[in-house]
């Protein structure tokens, strides 16, 4: 397997930060321009990823470009946690796949990125073996927190950048992190394009009691029947690990919102078949 890092495990824990444990979202409205050559824009007047449409992976390019903030060649890629340990070749399997999309996606269009790509891998059965969005969140801020001083070009200056988010303006490697738990894993089965789930640094974080409620039957998270509440994770397709990425980059847009789907929704979700998931994450355990 090539171009995979795997890194220490870290044993920090943060002060956790309490807010609110329903969250709706207000999608901005994706307008396209008329014009060739114009930038589409949000309804809210945010620029999306790839603004000029001229460059291939425009968003990857431009965050390794961005030395003002970062040291120069520094590698590009999610932090993924394993959150299961039943399977050992379905977890490889999981890791290739993220591997092989980045190859296939990259070698026509954009070959010197693939050199720099490295997954964070977090494999420790003691620390994550069962973990929930909010432990691996606990985790990733520490992470984050840790490489931030090593990253920045002038780490005095961080508090300059986003206050108490800092890492707001570092792009998708400090503002996102895959799991992997045992859907994803029976996904690799049952699905044509197995997913891996993707969380949300920015969502924050619940207090051990907020922590403790009951998840509503019909959503694999989240406390309300409503599909807009934001539970801080989504399913991604495995093979759209490099797209969700470059999207990802243009991290202070805030493109979570553009493109978040409550789970078990995939994002391209037709509304009017929202209550067929014969072909959703674990739709294979739904009871006949």
């Amino acid at each position: 397997m090539k171009a995979l890092h795997a890194i220490g495990h870290l044993n920090f824990m943060l002060p956790v930060r309490s807010c609110p444990l329903l969250r709706i979202l207000n999608k901005p409205t994706c307008i396209q321009s008329r014009h060739p050559g114009r930038r589409t824009h949000f309804s809210d007047g945010r620029i999306p990823f790839s603004p000029t449409g001229k460059v291939p992976w425009e968003g990857i390019h431009m965050s390794r470009c961005n030395t003002h903030l970062k040291k120069p060649d520094l590698p590009w890629g999610f932090s993924i946690y394993r959150c299961t340990y039943k399977d050992d070749k379905a977890w490889e399997r999981i890791l290739q796949l993220l591997q092989d999309s980045v190859e296939e996606f990259l070698e026509e269009g954009a070959p010197d990125l693939i050199p720099y790509h490295q997954l964070v891998i977090n494999d420790d059965v003691t620390n994550f073996d069962g973990a929930t969005s909010h432990e691996i969140r606990d985790h990733f801020n520490a992470w984050v927190k840790e490489q931030l001083s090593l990253v920045a070009n002038y780490p005095e200056r961080l508090h300059m950048f986003g206050g108490s988010c800092p890492e707001y303006s570092f792009g998708a490697r400090f503002n996102y992190a895959l799991f992997v738990d045992d859907i994803c894993l029976e996904s690799l089965d049952h699905m044509t394009s197995p997913v891996v789930k993707i969380l949300y640094k920015q969502w924050g974080n619940l207090t051990p009691e907020e922590r403790n409620y009951k998840i509503h039957p019909d959503w694999h998270d989240g406390t309300t029947e409503m599909d807009e509440e934001d539970v801080g994770w989504m399913y991604m397709c495995a093979d759209e690990y490099v797209e969700l990425y470059d999207k990802f980059e243009w991290s202070y847009f805030d493109m979570w919102y553009a493109f978040y789907m409550r789970p078990p929704l995939m994002d391209g979700q037709v509304p009017e078949r929202r209550g067929d998931r014969s072909e959703l994450p674990g739709f294979w355990r739904i009871k006949k």
